[in-house]
């Protein structure tokens, strides 16, 4: 496999917990609109009454935030965290990686000597096609993107290969609107034919979505654009990625350069 192709989804679920950076209206139920309303009947209107002396109108309240909400949307952290035993299913044409996947994601799992979060889309067993990815989501709003694993039908014995970050990259998904992030880090990799060591630079750029978007789970509005760019020595040049996101639903579709993700099943 092209070593590349696994730091193309490096952000997959960076993009699926982004999921509330974006607009938080209401989500529209894919394929309906909301029903129009039957105006009611004019009224007589009732006699004039004797105005009654003005009150002094009390002070408003501020509603208080959860001390883990996003600074621009006010929505928790934990609220757009997919619950443990959660599942959606993502078709995906990456690099040979072909056909629809289910995803999930699975807390408190030992990777690389320390306790992460995962992100699974298939089935993380050697003898089958999955992907996995592991994650420090300890402080609100912001990534720390660990490491991947690769599993293959061609290899019954492990993951074919293991990626990690040296130091965590941390992604700050407080960024504004059309503020870009830039992360310098050194991955390390075993690739099943040998391992190796090089640098990675990522751009991040957050923008607000305008159009709806239609995907195979159907038509969402108030989406989100995150833009990635990844570059330096692991990649060998410059590989750019757009995911859009949903309030409800997170991620529902990547593009790039050889890279088709889309959601087919909405998380349930």
């Amino acid at each position: 496999m092209n070593r590349a192709h696994r730091l193309t989804v490096l952000l997959f679920t960076l993009a699926m917990v982004t999921s509330a950076c974006g607009d938080d209206s209401p989500a529209t139920t894919p394929g309906t609109s909301p029903p129009a309303t039957t105006e009611a009947p004019a009224t007589t209107e009732a006699p004039a009454t004797t105005e009654a002396p003005a009150t002094t109108e009390a002070p408003a309240t501020t509603e208080a935030l959860p001390p883990d909400a996003h600074p621009i949307t006010g929505v928790s952290w934990s609220a757009v965290l997919p619950p443990a035993g959660a599942v959606a299913v993502y078709r995906v044409d990456d690099f040979g990686l072909e056909g629809d996947f289910e995803a999930r994601m699975e807390y408190g799992v030992d990777f690389a000597g320390g306790i992460y979060d995962r992100f699974v889309l298939g089935t993380a067993e050697p003898g089958n096609d999955a992907l996995t990815f592991y994650f420090d989501l300890s402080e609100p709003w912001v990534v720390g993107f660990v490491g991947l694993e690769v599993y293959s039908t061609t290899n019954d014995t492990g993951p074919q290969q293991v990626e990690r970050f040296e130091e965590i990259a941390r992604f700050d998904l407080r960024l504004e609107f059309g503020e870009t992030q830039v992360v310098e880090g050194v991955v390390k990799g075993d690739f099943g034919w040998g391992e190796m060591s090089a640098g990675i630079k990522v751009e991040m750029t957050i923008r607000a979505g305008v159009e709806p978007v239609t995907v195979a789970a159907g038509t969402f509005e108030g989406v989100t654009i995150v833009e990635v760019v990844l570059g330096d020595e692991f990649i060998g040049g410059e590989f750019a990625l757009e995911y859009v996101l949903h309030p409800e639903q997170g991620l529902i579709r990547v593009t790039g350069m050889y890279v088709e993700v889309e959601l087919v099943g909405s998380w349930s």
